[in-house]
Formats: C-alpha cells, sequence, structure tokens
C-alpha cells in the first residue's frame, strides 16, 4: 500500500477505469484497473516497481504523490492482471502510457506466486 497525498480532489479518478479498493480509506488501497470491462487487482513482483511507476498512478488517480507502504495479500479473483515493471518515466499521464504496458498479462493462474500492489 502507499499512502497518497490528497489534492483534494482525491475522489475523482482521471482515469475511470483505475481505482484503489479494501483500503483503510479512499487515499490507499490494492490497485485495480479495469480492462475490457471487468476490474482486476494488479499483482506484480516487489522488485519491478519504481518511485517513477508509483508516481503515474498516483496522478492518475487525482493524487498529487505518494510513497511505498506494503503489499495486499492475494484474494481469490480469477481476473488477475500482472504489471511487472511498468517502465513508467514519471511524467506519463497514466500507467498505460508507460513503455512497458504492452508486456502485461491477464488471466487465472498469473498471479499465483505474486501480491497485489497496494497504493
Amino acid at each position: 500500500m502507499i499512502n497518497v497525498e490528497n489534492n483534494n480532489n482525491h475522489q475523482k479518478s482521471l482515469w475511470p477505469n483505475i481505482r484503489l479498493v479494501d483500503g483503510q480509506s479512499v487515499e490507499q488501497g490494492r490497485l485495480q484497473l479495469k480492462y475490457k470491462g471487468n476490474w482486476h487487482s494488479v499483482c506484480t513482483n516487489s522488485r519491478n516497481w519504481t518511485k517513477n511507476d508509483v508516481e503515474v498512478v498516483c496522478h492518475q488517480l487525482g493524487f498529487t504523490g505518494g510513497h511505498w507502504f506494503r503489499w495486499f495479500t492475494r484474494n481469490n479473483d480469477s481476473r488477475q492482471f500482472m504489471l511487472e515493471n511498468p517502465g513508467c518515466y514519471g511524467k506519463e499521464p497514466t500507467v498505460q502510457n508507460c513503455q512497458n504496458w504492452p508486456q502485461r498479462r491477464i488471466g487465472s493462474g498469473v498471479c499465483d506466486f505474486h501480491q497485489d500492489i497496494g497504493i
């Protein structure tokens, strides 16, 4: 989970297909992306997300910034979404604009040994 800095517009995502769930407030939680009409929790290997990747996601959610906090244990969601090493430079408007977005993997089993990222 990454705690985010509030810019008084924290409930309005800049991209309607991204959200945080299962957190203690609207400013933190499990990262989910909507893809082809379904919400998917994002799993990844902890070594592969950088400060720039986190900053892009936080800005996309409507926050001014954020910092790393912890992982979420996987739930039994069959709609898994693997996004390792997004490759953001930090100025992209959305994580979908980061250089490694095309390498994402979706489907049952892709996250079996990885935890969900939280922001």
